[in-house]
């Protein structure tokens, strides 16, 4: 309501100016909407959830049944009014948790935009990354700042928790990952090993590896309990953007701004499909949750999303069949969804 009445000011200014209002013309309208914003401050203190069905009924009758135009006139205002309250209600319901009914957090503290978000496996923590190089940790009940980790030397682009609950690793532009004790806020590990910034990053569902992705065009695989380089994933030729796993933990997905999703084996590291088709940068991967016929989704600056059917048996069988050669016609109508296969160049 400030905003709206520093507004009206600004518009009034221009106006005088324009010389299409007088100055004591504006001097009215500027009182009338400070003087109705402390009004209506006012009345938002009161429960209105308790009086606004009486207004509206009451300026309804007034305003078609009355005679007079003086009542009516009034009828139309308290039946305003009335209906002013009930948006107003209406817009607090939206703002209340579902369950808890309780009032969402708002979490200020970030010096600048605030670049990736999310929450410990039991839900009591909040933790978030951002472009003023810090990653924080909240407290979900209260709102309250739990940590501040500004060890990064760039943006930090992604945090992630483990499974369980016990690390929280967060990924910077400055080609870190550090792992941190979510009990102590220990630095445990510092994972150093791309040569570009670090743009996201996933722990595998049963927290042993993490992968992380770099704007240098590979995605590594550490083991979590000693913070050890696993496997290199190379393959795309250009920076990644997104990482995935599956939900059982045997498939790797990652998107790239060279417009291609690939999926990878984690046991062996090896490239088992590149999924084409995109005309702009991958900047999203997800599986669905069945292990049985798993789905990838992919996401694209161009503007399109598109799901894959992968079963994950035949997806392996046809990796370990195609080490010395492309897709057949066949398997890229199931497997990409085309008529005809995409021409790969030398």
């Amino acid at each position: 309501m400030t905003q709206s009445s520093s507004i009206t000011v600004l518009t009034l200014i221009g106006f005088v100016n324009a010389g299409m209002m007088t100055f004591r013309q504006s001097v009215n309208v500027m009182l009338g909407s400070e003087i109705g914003t402390t009004i209506t401050a006012q009345l938002v203190s009161f429960d209105i959830g308790n009086f606004f069905w009486p207004l509206v009924a009451i300026g309804f009758f007034m305003k078609m049944f009355s005679k007079r135009e003086s009542i009516q006139l009034i009828g139309t205002v308290i039946f305003s009014l009335g209906l002013l309250f009930l948006a107003m209600e209406f817009m607090k319901d939206r703002l209340l948790a579902t369950k808890t009914n309780k009032k969402l957090l708002t979490l200020t503290g970030h010096e600048y935009g605030v670049r990736d978000i999310t929450f410990s496996p039991e839900g009591n923590l909040i933790a978030t990354g951002g472009f003023d190089g810090t990653a924080k940790v909240w407290d979900m009940e209260t709102g309250n700042l739990i940590r501040e980790i500004s060890s990064h030397k760039g943006i930090v682009l992604g945090v992630a928790f483990s499974p369980n609950g016990a690390h929280l690793a967060t990924a910077s532009t400055d080609a870190t990952v550090k792992i941190w004790n979510a009990r102590t806020w220990e630095l445990l590990f510092t994972l150093a090993g791309h040569d570009g910034g670090i743009r996201d990053i996933a722990y595998s569902p049963d927290g042993s590896f993490i992968a992380t992705a770099s704007g240098d065009g590979t995605v590594i695989l550490w083991e979590t309990a000693t913070g050890s380089k696993t496997q290199t994933l190379i393959g795309h030729s250009s920076g990644v953007f997104s990482v995935t796993f599956s939900p059982d933990g045997i498939l790797l997905a990652t998107g790239s701004e060279d417009n291609t999703a690939k999926i990878w084996d984690v046991q062996t590291g090896k490239e088992l499909l590149t999924l084409p088709g995109n005309l702009g940068a991958v900047t999203g991967v997800a599986f669905s949750s069945s292990n049985d016929e798993a789905h990838l989704v992919v996401s694209s600056v161009d503007g399109v999303a598109r799901v894959f059917l992968l079963d994950i048996e035949e997806l392996l069988a046809l990796a370990h069949s195609r080490i010395t050669r492309v897709l057949t016609t066949e398997e890229c109508r199931k497997y990409l969804h085309v008529e005809q296969c995409p021409v790969i160049e030398p």
